[in-house]
């Protein structure tokens, strides 16, 4: 059972202040790691509501999938098929 309610758990979402520091650090690449942030956020500024939810809802907030799928109503299998998509954006517009 999730301990946060729908409303707490998106109560921490800044949607214009979250960055996915970290995501590249290590990546060695002719653009500044600020650079790809900046683009990376953009990104994620684009994808569908639910992809972006539940991209900062596992990432952001680390919900277990399970719970994730509680939140917005939906399957795992769901929350599976938002997290690949995103996280096949970003690796296709930043690489690794």
């Amino acid at each position: 059972m999730i301990k946060k309610n729908n409303q707490k758990a998106f109560e921490f979402i800044d949607e214009d202040k979250f960055s996915i520091s970290g995501f590249y650090s290590s990546q060695e690449n002719t653009k500044s790691n600020s650079e790809m942030k900046i683009e990376a956020t953009n990104l994620l500024k684009v994808v569908p509501e639910i992809s972006r939810k539940v991209f900062i809802l596992h990432r952001y907030n680390e919900f277990k999938y399970k719970d994730i799928a509680e939140i917005l109503n939906i399957s795992i299998k769901t929350v599976e098929k938002h997290m690949s998509k995103v996280l096949k954006l970003l690796c296709e517009n930043y690489g690794n």
